[in-house]
């Protein structure tokens, strides 16, 4: 069992690292499941998810089915130790989105992610609902968004990794390589934990970012404030995560898809993971 968590309100990159986590064990030859608590979906018993419902695990399992090989399967649970324990009936080794904190539920590996551009201060003066120091109990210290302005480095981490564009798939379906944006004058919108993240991704794609909105994490914009942003420019980009919290919110617009690239640490990563033994 693998737990990944944050000490942050918001996002830090927990799930892309989840997913990174889980697709470097799958091409190695493991069975491997993820598990997520979601938002807002009303799932409580442990649900394999699929791909016939974009809400079924909230946002975040939504995304994460989208992205994953079909060979990875994908929990979610109100309960994340129960969804943990379902999983790995079927999987030799369970990551856990945001597992870090359910003390309660077993595990062999602890990750903890970082934003290296968040301010380092507690809530409510800044981000963190845990002091920094507390990172120091996890197995790893996994550093993440290194590339962005701003980024700052970290005493301790084990891994670092920078967010790059991996492709954008346009309102008609079409997929398009991250030069796509460049020099293209864009509006945005989002309703994720770090928007800065995102419109810093976009930038350093070499897009101009022209107008743009967020909403509270997990929560679209209203349809107002959507239309502003279609008519700002005449591409309009949102997350994975938008996109697969709300279909209907984003048509019209394009869809920008990420990936994580280590830059250091990777060989101490790759050797705790085939370390890990079997989670049943």
């Amino acid at each position: 069992m693998i737990a990944v968590g944050g000490l942050a309100v918001g996002g830090a990159g927990k799930t892309p690292v989840t997913a990174w986590i889980a697709e470097a064990l799958a091409t190695e030859g493991r069975s491997v499941a993820v598990v997520v608590r979601g938002y807002g979906e009303k799932i409580r018993r442990p649900t394999r998810l699929t791909r016939t419902s974009a809400l079924e695990g909230g946002d975040e399992g939504a995304m994460l089915r989208g992205v994953l090989p079909d060979g990875i399967a994908v929990w979610a649970g109100g309960d994340l130790a129960a969804a943990a324990e379902a999983a790995s009936a079927e999987a030799d080794v369970v990551v856990v989105d945001d597992g870090w904190l359910a003390r309660s539920m077993p595990r062999d590996l602890e990750i903890v992610v970082i934003d290296a551009a968040a301010p380092r201060r507690l809530w409510p003066a800044g981000p963190l609902r845990i002091p920094l120091s507390e990172a120091a109990t996890a197995d790893l210290i996994w550093l993440n968004n290194v590339q962005a302005p701003g980024a700052a480095p970290l005493d301790g981490a084990h891994v670092e990794s920078v967010i790059a564009v991996d492709h954008v798939v346009d309102p008609q379906g079409r997929r398009w390589g991250p030069a796509r944006l460049a020099g293209e004058s864009i509006s945005a919108w989002c309703a994720i934990g770090r928007p800065d993240s995102f419109y810093d991704t976009l930038r350093g794609a070499g897009a101009r970012l022209i107008w743009a909105a967020e909403g509270r994490d997990h929560v679209t914009p209203p349809l107002a404030i959507r239309r502003q942003a279609r008519a700002a420019a005449s591409i309009c980009v949102i997350t994975a995560k938008d996109a697969a919290r709300d279909p209907e919110a984003a048509a019209g617009c394009w869809v920008l898809h990420t990936r994580l690239e280590i830059v250091a640490g990777g060989e101490a990563l790759a050797a705790r993971l085939a370390a890990l033994g079997a989670s049943r």
